[in-house]
């Protein structure tokens, strides 16, 4: 995925706990896209966390009244959600023109897919885009190098999910994706993708 190759390789030289304003301004440096604010609003975090907003997407208030990207964060997370989802949200930044959900009918289209968990219609691009912000994330806030290391920790009963979760400053829910066999295949799916 162009750009994101580079951000991630940009990412594999830190150390964690890598700093979430690291990772924008590289993805900015990377993207051009100019300015992205962070502002928080109510919202239920039982649907929904934090959504990125273009600059072009003029029909949100949000967007007029800052008048640059925005990412939209859940008022009240603790710190390792808050960076997560900012991180998540900046992935979007990769996004190709069809996965963007620049309408309002796109985003209600993106949260009845999450609803049904398994889509009728098969996912949509801005589905499958929510998924691989995930694994885009994971891949910069834990370097290649330090994942082995917490694997061979945590085979060996060194580690828990807990321990990793407080090294990264992460969601403890999200250190499975770390630790599953299929990380490193999935990311360099993504590093390759057009």
């Amino acid at each position: 995925m162009p750009g994101y190759k580079e951000l991630y390789e940009y990412c594999q030289t830190l150390e964690p706990k890598i700093s979430r304003n690291d990772i924008l301004n590289k993805a900015i440096e990377l993207t051009g896209v100019g300015t992205i604010k962070c502002t928080k609003t109510a919202l239920d975090i039982t649907k929904m966390r934090g959504f990125f907003l273009s600059v072009g997407n003029t029909q949100h208030s949000l967007v007029r009244v800052f008048g640059t990207n925005l990412i939209v964060l859940a008022r009240g997370m603790n710190e390792c959600w808050d960076r997560f989802i900012t991180v998540k949200e900046v992935m979007h930044l990769f996004d190709r023109h069809n996965e963007t959900t620049g309408t309002a009918e796109a985003f209600d289209r993106l949260l009845s897919d999450f609803e049904l968990l398994k889509p009728a219609q098969g996912p949509s691009p801005q589905y499958s885009s929510e998924l691989r912000s995930i694994w885009m994330a994971l891949g910069c806030l834990c370097p290649e190098k330090l994942r082995l290391e917490f694997v061979d920790q945590f085979n060996k009963g060194h580690i828990d999910h807990y321990g990793i979760a407080l090294k990264l400053k992460i969601p403890q829910q999200h250190v499975k994706y770390l630790l599953n066999d299929s990380f490193k295949p999935i990311i360099d799916t993504i590093l390759v993708m057009p």
